[in-house]
């Protein structure tokens, strides 16, 4: 089960799209599990499901953010609010987002209505812990460099398209975000 959520996911993080390509995750319920809850029927159906990153148990390397603060589904725990949760596998989820090119994520500066709701699932999962922000802005720098330097084709195919094995590069979201605002024009 483990191993097909993974590879369902690109073997990213259902929520920040963070690597979890070793396994360093926990299967995520959506809607909360309770056995005497109102979910309780979902506890073990598939759609409910998902595959979270959790904190890191590695030494940090040399100068890197150290990972203090819960973020994503150990950061949810057990929060669910009906119509205010934003699921990851709403379509086109992405487009509720906008990310920064220092690594922030925001609502999208086009929502009306959900605007306060994309909002308080960023605040509830944590999606701009100090740890995501710095590996986001990290992958993005590089990303933006990479434009300078490789042909459209090489840059969608390392940054926006799943590898041989089928693993997205992480925060492809952001990437994406970032390719259409900036750096698709770089490309002739």
């Amino acid at each position: 089960m483990r191993a097909q959520l993974a590879i369902d996911q690109g073997h990213i993080c259902c929520y920040c799209d963070g690597g979890i390509a070793r396994g360093n995750f926990h299967i995520e319920h959506f809607r909360p599990r309770d056995p005497h809850g109102p979910y309780e029927r979902l506890t073990y159906r598939w759609a409910n499901l998902l595959a979270s990153c959790q904190t890191s148990r590695a030494t940090p390397a040399e100068g890197a953010v150290i990972e203090t603060q819960l973020h994503c589904g150990h950061a949810k725990g057990n929060w669910f609010e009906e119509g205010v949760t934003v699921s990851p596998l709403e379509p086109r989820v992405e487009s509720l987002f906008r990310y920064t090119l220092r690594g922030k994520v925001h609502p999208s500066k086009t929502l009306r209505t959900r605007k306060a709701s994309v909002q308080t699932t960023i605040d509830k999962l944590n999606l701009n812990a100090p740890v995501l922000v710095a590996r986001r802005e990290q992958i993005l720098k590089k990303a933006d460099e990479d434009a300078s330097s490789m042909t459209r084709t090489d840059w969608l195919a390392h940054y926006l398209s799943p590898n041989s094995d089928g693993l997205l590069q992480e925060f492809w979201r952001a990437l994406q975000y970032n390719y259409d605002k900036h750096w698709s024009e770089r490309f002739a």
